[in-house]
């Protein structure tokens, strides 16, 4: 979903199955935004993606987008920043990403949005979709802090693609409430051992 935001109304174009790509212009850096297609369940293979844009064009950077389990104690919708290739799934599409990041020496970031384990599984919802706004602020600020205008900068939106499509006025625009937590309940759906 942050993709998308971050496509807007640019065509996107399927050089590789499933997965698509867009070019945005944003502070006078050019973004290629890559995205598994939508709005059908697909992962896509951006890792494949990612390898055949690095060796077309003189990226200065890539930045991934995807969703991270949380913690017991952490908050759903909290977002963290790191460095590295962040996906899960086949280690090949990772592996394919960091060889020709290390290879061509293009910086890797990481912004991932915490969410459980349940909410993973279900519909997205109202608190998440507003970490997504904020995420999409995060991308922003990392593309002006650390690129220079001129640059262009692979920005990847990593995870199932269900109900989400490539053009923005196609996202939802309802999203239920979260669950509510109950006193003395456990977010995991693991049992304590005794």
């Amino acid at each position: 979903m942050t993709a998308t935001q971050l496509i807007g109304k640019a065509p996107c174009r399927e050089p590789v199955e499933d997965t698509v790509y867009a070019e945005t212009k944003f502070d006078g850096r050019k973004l290629l935004v890559v995205k598994a297609k939508g709005p059908g369940g697909r992962v896509g293979k951006p890792g494949e993606l990612i390898k055949r844009l690095i060796t077309q064009r003189k990226v200065s950077r890539i930045i991934m987008i995807d969703a991270a389990l949380k913690l017991e104690g952490d908050v759903s919708g909290h977002i963290i920043e790191g460095v590295g290739a962040a996906i899960g799934g086949p280690p090949t599409e990772k592996y394919k990403i960091e060889e020709t990041s290390v290879k061509r020496k293009v910086p890797l970031d990481a912004i991932l949005i915490k969410e459980s384990f349940k909410e993973a599984i279900r519909p997205l919802n109202k608190r998440l979709v507003r970490a997504v706004d904020v995420a999409v602020e995060r991308v922003k600020q990392a593309v002006r802090e650390r690129t220079k205008p001129g640059d262009v900068v692979i920005v990847a939106g990593i995870g199932n693609t269900i109900g989400i499509g490539q053009r923005i006025e196609d996202l939802p625009k309802e999203f239920p409430s979260p669950p509510e937590k109950k006193k003395d309940e456990l977010e995991s759906d693991f049992l304590p051992l005794r």
